[in-house]
């Protein structure tokens, strides 16, 4: 069940959940029309979590097409082991059919055309960006093996034994079909009109952040 802070807030009990008729409706430019970030460090089958793990990173396409770039970074003791890099690009058109591309080493590093500034192996972490063009109803999951280094309990954070290993990350959209005159960046960063709806120029860029 996935519902949206502002419907929450408005419920007197939490019973009110399992009511539909109580439930205020979803806002028509949610995000079943956005697009969907999930980030995630997973485990190895037959491996220790503590040594070894399994970067993910899946983008999911609900509304329109879009052009994404992507900015992540991974703790100085999380070592990624590029080789073993994995894309899944999934697509599904509007007759219901289900398209499927799958690309490993640097084919996937190709198409994702991933740039990065490696860790310096003490403090500085790994920084990745990539740039990649999301089609209506498609998505793109990238999976990528990592080594966890031994750190002492205190030296990254107070919950790192949990294996919170993934942070922050930031991201810009922008429309496919705005392509041709798209402002830069930077220029879209203007102040809000008297009315407080920021005046966003057509196929301007977005920038979001996650969670973490």
């Amino acid at each position: 069940l996935a519902l949206p802070t502002s419907a929450l807030a408005q419920l007197g009990e939490t019973s009110q959940l399992f009511e539909g008729s109580s439930m205020p409706p979803l806002p028509a430019d949610g995000a079943a029309t956005e697009l969907s970030v999930m980030r995630d460090m997973l485990s190895q089958e037959g491996r220790s979590e503590r040594t070894h793990g399994r970067y993910l990173l899946r983008l999911t396409n609900c509304g329109r097409g879009r052009r994404v770039r992507f900015m992540d970074q991974l703790p100085f003791f999380i070592r990624p082991l590029w080789h073993t890099i994995r894309v899944e690009m999934r697509h599904r058109a509007s007759n219901g059919s289900e398209s499927v591309q799958e690309l490993s080493g640097l084919d996937a590093l190709r198409r994702l055309g991933l740039r990065l500034s490696s860790s310096d192996g003490a403090r500085s972490p790994t920084e990745l960006f990539l740039a990649i063009d999301l089609l209506p109803g498609s998505s793109v999951s990238i999976f990528l093996d990592v080594l966890k280094n031994f750190i002492h309990f205190r030296e990254f954070s107070f919950s790192c034994e949990k294996g919170f290993d993934v942070g922050g990350a930031a991201w810009l959209d922008a429309d496919l079909d705005g392509e041709v005159g798209r402002p830069d960046f930077l220029a879209t960063l203007g102040p809000s009109d008297p009315s407080g709806s920021s005046a966003v120029p057509e196929g301007a860029w977005r920038l979001h952040f996650t969670e973490g």
